[in-house]
């Protein structure tokens, strides 16, 4: 999985939620990312 932030860059840990969320929201990669405002790449 790729997660793409443009944003400032976030910390390990954020970055380690981010995919915990995304592996506990039952969403696709890019529908997760569209939900959260994240560019998917």
């Amino acid at each position: 999985m790729k997660l793409v932030f443009k944003e400032r860059p976030r910390s390990a840990v954020a970055w380690a939620e981010e995919v915990e969320g995304w592996a506990k929201s039952g969403l696709s990669k890019a529908a997760y990312c569209r939900k959260r405002g994240l560019n998917y790449a």
